[in-house]
């Protein structure tokens, strides 16, 4: 019972978030929208949560800067030119993702996934089934 109650406030919630949303995506206050979004998702510190909200304001036509990053692309791929994006990119399929479950987790299409994925193989010189060693390499 406890499990069921949580999970309609959740809903509960969520529905009053998203009446707030459009009202003010309504009365054209997306710069107060995007603030929202990012005092909420950085509350839950959750990656996916912030892209989710950075979609949903992509889709109500609102401008969303990326995420400023933290810098976390390790020296050697940052001297081959790999991005922080393509730095996350690397750490999924290390992790054996497909680019379509790459693109579910970042919220990017599969053809983004794609050439981020081509970028890394055209900068680190490898294959697709040698990323996951040469990021292991990397990380210790």
């Amino acid at each position: 019972m406890g499990d069921q109650l949580r999970e309609l406030a959740k809903c509960e919630q969520s529905i009053w978030l998203d009446n707030i949303r459009r009202s003010m995506f309504a009365s054209g206050e997306l710069q107060r929208l995007i603030d929202l979004e990012d005092h909420a998702c950085a509350a839950r510190s959750d990656e996916r949560v912030a892209a989710a909200c950075r979609a949903l304001l992509r889709s109500a036509g609102a401008p969303v800067p990326r995420p400023a990053g933290d810098g976390d692309v390790p020296g050697p791929l940052r001297a081959l030119g790999v991005t922080e994006r393509e730095a996350d990119v690397l750490r999924l399929v290390a992790q054996g993702l497909g680019n379509r479950e790459i693109a579910e987790r970042m919220f990017l299409s599969p053809r983004t996934v794609e050439k981020h994925v081509a970028s890394l193989l055209a900068k680190t010189g490898l294959r697709r089934g040698q990323l996951a060693g040469y990021s292991a390499g990397l990380d210790g």
